[in-house]
């Protein structure tokens, strides 16, 4: 899984978009916190 980092960032960064564009799923962000 690691072998991809590039894609792994890009995927995360775009869930991280994904979670920006509702603010009601803002306190959702400080569960994912550990990753």
């Amino acid at each position: 899984i690691t072998s991809n980092r590039v894609t792994t960032e890009r995927e995360l960064q775009r869930a991280l978009a994904l979670i920006d564009s509702f603010p009601e799923l803002e306190r959702t962000v400080t569960t994912f916190e550990w990753f």
